[in-house]
């Protein structure tokens, strides 16, 4: 009998080990996508993915003159003297582009937006990839991107999707840059969004005025700011596409001595094609 116990008592030590040993051997959750900056290819389950961004590193700059500086005097036409007190644009529909197929962000976010009329509010969901370019940072998230490889352009719309125009910026996610901060492009709830803004001062005097340039979607039309080269997304890692934004080209031939901003503003439009361009 003593034997019998015995045999039963080392069995159940066998088991315990056995399950043990199960334990030790449980799957290891992780990221089995090859994309993805956590891929883990020790991983036997696969969950936890975690994407890259494509993001704009922008540099701002006056021609010559190097890097943009706010509140700086800069020549203009004939050599007169000027100041620009800041440069805004609204950029969005981020894409870039391998032999015609464009590849988009992935990410989303809920916006509350008008309905028919400014009475009726609805909730729309938009791909969030507005960005809002400035000088409060030098590197701008666009959003998750997910595809790798060789892109042959990239692609950006100047300003706003017509969907996004309705959002409410006073409802906009917290630190979205549709909501309401103080590089804002939202007008209030009758004139909504512009695309852009300049604030200029006409000469180099203290005591002048500046003026303030707002370009409704009206003015600046469907426009795209396109670049072509060979940019490559590694695995795992950050796609970062170079923007240079030049100011001289965006003010060159407005007559800050004789001019008003209805005569300015048609000759800017008509710069905003040789402002930006894009590096991989």
């Amino acid at each position: 009998m003593n034997k019998f116990v015995l045999k039963i008592g080392i069995f159940a030590v066998f088991l315990l080990f056995l399950m043990g040993q199960a334990a030790c051997y449980a799957d290891k959750e992780g990221c089995l996508d090859i994309a993805a900056v956590n891929f883990d290819a020790a991983a036997d389950k696969d969950c936890c993915c975690q994407y890259p961004k494509l993001a704009f590193s922008v540099e701002q700059i006056y021609g010559d003159s190097g890097e943009y500086s706010a509140n700086k005097v800069y020549p203009g036409l004939n050599g007169h003297l000027f100041r620009i007190k800041q440069v805004n644009f609204y950029l969005s529909d981020a894409q870039m582009i391998r032999q015609g197929q464009a590849f988009f962000t992935t990410d989303s976010l809920n916006f509350s937006s008008f309905g028919a009329t400014q009475g009726d509010t609805i909730s729309q969901r938009l791909r969030n990839d507005f960005v809002l370019l400035s000088r409060a940072a030098l590197t701008y998230t666009v959003g998750s991107f997910r595809e790798i490889g060789d892109f042959d352009q990239v692609k950006v719309r100047l300003g706003l999707p017509d969907a996004a125009q309705k959002v409410i910026a006073t409802r906009a996610p917290a630190g979205n840059v549709l909501g309401v901060q103080a590089d804002s492009l939202w007008y209030g709830f009758d004139r909504g969004y512009v695309w852009a803004q300049m604030i200029v001062v006409r000469d180099s005097a203290a005591a002048t005025k500046p003026d303030t340039l707002a370009f409704t979607a009206a003015e600046l039309g469907e426009r795209y700011l396109i670049g072509n080269g060979v940019f490559s997304h590694e695995a795992g890692k950050n796609f970062v596409i170079n923007l240079q934004a030049d100011y001289q080209k965006l003010f060159e031939n407005v007559d800050w001595l004789n001019g008003n901003p209805a005569t300015w503003k048609p000759i800017i439009v008509a710069n905003l094609q040789n402002v930006f361009s894009f590096s991989p």
